[in-house]
């Protein structure tokens, strides 16, 4: 043990002569030499990502999506309703804010599946446009676990569960189509979105992929609109 010690001061007074470095400093050097490898472990991600769409996925997005709309009709309506500017502002903004919740919230929980399905943080950060792995972690907040978890049928995770976990309990009933969920509002906007966004009747193909209701609603939408 003795001559190994010696032996590392001798290559540690070399290296100190050889490149000007303080001993202590060559020390270090030598100890990170021979400090095994890391060996990265690389996970496959790919037969996930390129699976089917799990069902609950635009379940969630078609929740928060007509929450947000309704916001939106809120502040569009209020132009007709408000007395004066700071009237107009004080509620644009609380319905701003509150669509922009809904809209973290469900970044964040679509974000919270992927990691919850293997998806490496990489390509979610990717998704997510942003610029490191760290910044993914505060997207995914607890109340995005929380809704992840009821939508999946888990317990709530984290010291914060309770009971009436309200967040557990929407996530249910995105799964359940049930609670606060409005299934047949949630079709109807999305025939609505699609009669104005999709591009028909333009494009007569813009609605094939739509289930034959919402197609129906969708196509008689846009011959109202086009009148």
């Amino acid at each position: 043990m003795t001559q190994h010690n010696q032996a590392r001061k001798n290559d540690a007074r070399r290296l100190q002569r050889e490149t000007g470095r303080s001993y202590q400093s060559a020390v270090q050097h030598l100890r990170k030499e021979l400090q095994p490898a890391r060996v990265e472990t690389v996970v496959d991600d790919r037969d996930t990502v390129r699976g089917p769409v799990p069902s609950e996925l635009p379940r969630l997005a078609a929740h928060h999506i007509d929450a947000i709309c309704g916001y939106f009709h809120h502040v569009l309506d209020h132009q007709y309703l408000a007395h004066h500017y700071g009237d107009w502002c004080r509620i644009a903004l609380y319905r701003l804010t509150d669509a922009q919740e809904h809209l973290h919230l469900l970044i964040g929980t679509i974000a919270a599946h992927m990691q919850h399905h293997g998806v490496i943080p990489q390509r979610i950060a990717s998704n997510l446009q942003v610029r490191s792995v760290d910044e993914v972690h505060k997207i995914i907040t607890t109340d995005a676990r929380h809704q992840l978890a009821g939508i999946l049928g888990l317990p709530c995770p984290g010291p914060e569960e309770t009971p009436l976990d309200i967040d557990c309990s929407i996530g249910e009933g995105i799964a359940q189509r049930s609670g606060f969920v409005h299934a047949e509002r949630e079709a109807t906007l999305e025939a609505f979105l699609a009669a104005l966004y999709s591009g028909y009747p333009y494009d007569p193909t813009a609605l094939d992929d739509l289930p034959d209701v919402t197609r129906c609603i969708a196509e008689r939408a846009a011959g109202l609109s086009s009148e």
